[in-house]
């Protein structure tokens, strides 16, 4: 009986996660322009460290990217990578906080472009949130080993 039980509970909470998922974003169908809804991500401030370094690190990984057309996915990665931790963004690099918050952006952009049907930004926002928690695990976690060439 404990089985049903625990089963219709978690019934009952799927249900009340349900409705207030909606409520945050509304009955929006995907066309309708009038309820924005980032996926569960309070939209960054320009003014944020985060939000200036995510754009950043896109910045210098497209000139990366169209300085050296035969480039490959993991230097344009590492480029843009060297370009944007140093100095300026350096605290963003080193606080495992304000690296999950990139990644949240990430993600959250990558599913709005894929929900807008651009699947070459959506893919390009999941490689780079997958960078971040490579990046995280490696040099903030330490609970992945580093390979080095």
């Amino acid at each position: 009986m404990g089985r049903k039980r625990n089963q219709g509970k978690a019934r009952k909470a799927a249900k009340a996660m349900a409705r207030e998922a909606e409520e945050v974003c509304g009955n929006a169908s995907p066309h309708d322009t009038t309820i924005t809804c980032r996926h569960g991500f309070d939209r960054l401030s320009e003014k944020d460290i985060c939000f200036q370094y995510a754009n950043a690190f896109r910045e210098a990984y497209n000139y990366k990217n169209c300085q050296d057309c035969d480039a490959n996915l993991s230097s344009c990665l590492i480029a843009a990578h060297k370009a944007t931790i140093l100095d300026k963004f350096a605290e963003v690099g080193k606080d495992s906080a304000k690296m999950e918050i990139v990644i949240s952006y990430f993600l959250s952009n990558g599913t709005q472009y894929m929900l807008e049907g651009n699947y070459d930004a959506a893919r390009t926002c999941t490689v780079f949130a997958r960078w971040f928690e490579q990046c995280t695990a490696v040099g903030l976690y330490k609970t992945q080993a580093l390979i080095n060439r």
